[in-house]
This record gives structure tokens, C-alpha cells and sequence, in this order.
């Protein structure tokens, strides 16, 4: 395990796996954790081989449980965090492969969030939160996170204002409660492709419209290429695993590589 220091005196730890043979030229995966989640996993099998592997570490937050890769106390050092690792696994072992990311729920958001910000080449989530403050899943399951990233009053806003005060420049910060802030809106092959699995009927109310359906809207009126896996069942669970995930990424190789357009929504009159 190696650790990266961030100029604000945090530590982030990070496990690594380098692919088995031509480690130089083989992607890179970033694995994002879930809330309280654990990367201590060995990756296992023929196809994890192929790949290099890096999955850090969130331990800040409530109970250290994880701060939805952002930070805590308005200082988002994981921004500074992430930007660390890429430069240092790309230095440290000379890898010139494109990287992707992969996390499961809030381990979603850090995923989405940073290829997002990062221009990873594609990214995958799984049940994953999109937006933060002011979601009905983060104020009944995560208020005390909310708290701890940003403050109280922060914490009590609604989306819609949460957005406004971002956009308007009255609070810059809130714009890191949407994972989708820092998508390309201009040029949409500079975002990566994005591959989502959901359960039909998620924790709260409104995950599905607040989450889901909000991320693809925004990757529509984007013109990003997506793939959109919704699975007839109940709960928040893992609907695909990084096996799944690893699958899907060789199979769509091509679409990858060669990133399209597709243009924003056309409305008739």
C-alpha cells in the first residue's frame, strides 16, 4: 500500500495491481469504494491481467466512512488527491495507458465526479449518487455527511437552490454536489463513454428521477455516449461487479477509442 500527501496535511492510501504482462501499455482502472467499503479485494481471473489496477482509499468523513471522494470542511482535498495518484502511477511505472474508473453508489459519484473532471476515458457506476445536497437519499441516509463535506446550512438547501447559488457564483462550492459539474458541454468526445447499472427501485423515493434519470439527461443534453442498464428489482445492491465492468469495456473497445457526438435533443414544433 502507498500513500499520497495532499497540501492540506490529509493522507489518502491506495492499493495497486499491475497487469501480468506489458504493464506500460495496458489501461488503468481507478476503483472507487463505496460508503464505509473496503478495497481490500484481490482481483482475481484471466481478465484482470490485462489491466492495472488502482483502487484508493476514502477514510475521511463521518466515522471515517468516506467523504464521496470530495472532502470534508469545504476543503476537497480528494480533488488534489486523485490528481496526485494519476501523476504518480503514471511517473512511478511508467504507464502510458488510458485510465479508466469504476465505484458503486457513493463510490459512483467519486467515479462520475473525477473522470468528469479528469477527461478519463470512460467510467462506469453502479446504483450511483449523482447529486448530493438536497436529494431525498443523502438527507434521509447521509445528512451527517452532508454536514461534514460542507456545513449545516449548506446542507439543508434543496437541489434546485443548491444549483443556482453554484452556477451564480454565490457559493462555487456547492457546484461539487453535482457529479456532473464538470462535464464537457461544448465538445461532448472530450467526456468519457459511461456505462450505468440500476435497480428499477433503489433505497429512497425519488433515487431513480433524482439520480439516474438525472444523469442521463444531463449526458443527453451533453451529446455523451452512454449505456443505460436497468435491472427489474428492488434494493441497492451490486447489479454489476468489476468482472461486469471490465467486460463491457473490452466489448465496447471500439466505441471507446473512437468517442462520437451525438448530438444534443432535437424537439420538433
Amino acid at each position: 500500500m502507498k500513500t499520497i500527501k495532499v497540501s492540506t496535511g490529509q493522507e489518502v492510501s491506495y492499493n495497486s495491481w499491475l497487469a501480468t504482462r506489458n504493464a506500460e501499455t495496458r489501461p488503468i482502472l481507478i476503483s472507487f469504494h463505496g460508503w464505509g467499503g473496503s478495497v481490500e479485494y484481490r482481483p482475481d481471473g484471466d481478465q484482470f491481467k490485462n489491466w492495472n489496477i488502482f483502487a484508493p482509499w476514502d477514510r475521511s468523513g463521518v466515522a471515517r466512512n468516506g467523504c464521496w471522494w470530495l472532502g470534508q470542511n469545504r476543503q476537497f482535498f480528494m480533488v488534489e488527491a486523485i490528481d496526485e495518484l494519476v501523476r504518480a502511477i503514471r511517473e512511478e511505472f511508467s504507464l502510458k495507458g488510458d485510465i479508466y474508473a469504476w465505484g458503486s453508489s457513493m463510490g459512483g459519484f467519486g467515479a462520475l465526479f473525477h473522470s468528469f473532471r479528469c477527461k478519463f476515458k470512460a467510467v462506469a457506476v453502479n446504483v450511483p449518487q449523482v447529486r448530493l445536497i438536497g436529494s431525498d437519499y443523502m438527507t434521509i441516509c447521509a445528512r451527517d455527511s452532508l454536514n461534514a463535506i460542507w456545513d449545516p446550512e449548506a446542507a439543508e438547501l434543496t437541489m434546485e437552490e443548491a444549483a443556482r447559488r453554484a452556477q451564480s457564483g454565490e457559493d462555487p462550492d456547492l457546484a461539487f454536489s453535482d457529479a456532473t459539474s464538470f462535464l464537457d458541454l461544448e465538445d461532448a468526445t472530450n467526456n468519457p463513454v459511461v456505462f450505468i447499472s440500476q435497480s428499477r427501485k433503489d433505497t429512497t423515493p425519488y433515487y431513480f428521477t433524482e439520480q439516474t434519470l438525472y444523469l442521463v439527461h444531463r449526458l443527453v443534453a451533453a451529446g455523451c455516449n452512454f449505456e443505460l442498464y436497468v435491472e427489474p428489482r428492488q434494493g441497492h445492491y451490486f447489479v454489476r461487479d468489476c468482472h461486469n465492468v471490465l467486460a463491457l469495456f473490452e466489448k465496447f473497445h471500439d466505441v471507446i477509442e473512437n468517442p462520437i457526438d451525438c448530438g444534443r435533443p432535437q424537439i420538433r414544433s
